[in-house]
């Protein structure tokens, strides 16, 4: 039996590799094939090869994700010629609903959708750092001694928060710092994630997830890799729209579900209207793909070696 791309970038060493991988099979493989795998591996990140492959994807997709021109804003990924054009995520996206798909669907749709309005601003500085122009705060968030980068933890440029996020000097109580930090600007706190490092530390992705700033597509993207009991403070805590909520049913085995119907029922003008479509667990959402998709959803089939 071929090898899923899920075995086989678990099977690569470096993450940036791993990325460029992600990106060739988001790109040119089967678009059922790439829906049904997007969906597994968000459906079972409890499995150490999926989380790897969901993770990522996720590195990838906040790498193209498409941003506002913010101010010395950090570089694209290289080889562009990897990456997705707007048909293809547009053709992605029609599987997925086709597929039922609900969040491979959603997470596409959510991270392909334009910015928000005033994101290309800049927040005011913190009066400890207003006197430093943003040259000279970006050659100190590069430097190797603490003393130097240190009292740039309050910075909310993006570009500087993402030097900060890739200098090997930070620690897991930095980065989480600035990314618990009110306000914090919604771009920055995507920079600290471009940083795989960070993106696969359990404690700075649930401070970007607890932090009020976060653009919904940020929330989304990491609901699968948040354990269940703590994505369920993320929900009570976060006020995230109901069709961002709906998509996010179906994971970890549907163990967020009390705590998204109750934020549902809490929110909804008319409680009775929800009450079936917050009803649903983990099977009945796979059972939206018919059987011979589910099949190979569920057991890894039908995906050809890349």
């Amino acid at each position: 039996m071929r090898k899923s791309i899920a075995q086989l970038l678990f099977a690569v060493p470096e993450a940036d590799m791993r990325m460029r991988r992600a990106a060739e099979f988001l790109s040119q493989d089967s678009p059922a094939l790439v829906v049904i795998a997007i969906e597994k591996a968000a459906l079972e990140t409890r499995d150490p090869v999926q989380r790897v492959f969901y993770t990522s994807l996720v590195h990838l997709l906040f790498t193209i994700r498409p941003r506002p021109p913010l101010p010395a804003g950090p570089l694209p990924l290289e080889q562009r010629e990897l990456l997705p054009d707007a048909e293809r995520i547009d053709e992605l996206i029609e599987v997925a609903e086709q597929l039922h798909a609900r969040f491979t669907r959603a997470l596409l749709r959510e991270l392909w959708a334009p910015w928000e309005k005033y994101d290309d601003k800049m927040l005011p500085l913190h009066v400890t750092i207003d006197h430093i122009s943003l040259g000279h705060r970006r050659e100190r968030a590069r430097l190797p001694k603490r003393a130097a980068f240190s009292p740039l933890f309050v910075d909310m440029t993006p570009s500087v928060v993402q030097l900060l996020a890739f200098n090997p000097r930070l620690r897991q109580e930095d980065a989480v710092q600035m990314a618990a930090m009110r306000p914090q600007h919604p771009w920055a706190l995507w920079a600290i994630l471009l940083n795989f490092r960070w993106l696969s530390n359990e404690t700075v992705r649930e401070a970007v997830a607890l932090n009020p700033y976060a653009r919904q597509w940020t929330t989304l993207a990491l609901a699968p890799l948040i354990g269940a009991e703590r994505m369920g403070r993320v929900v009570r805590k976060i006020r995230l729209p109901s069709e961002v909520l709906t998509a996010m049913l179906p994971l970890h085995g549907g163990a967020c579900v009390p705590a998204i119907r109750e934020v549902l029922m809490r929110d909804a003008p008319s409680a009775g209207s929800l009450i079936f479509e917050i009803e649903e667990t983990e099977e009945d959402a796979a059972a939206e793909f018919g059987p011979d998709t589910l099949e190979a959803l569920l057991h890894g089939e039908g995906q050809e070696e890349s």
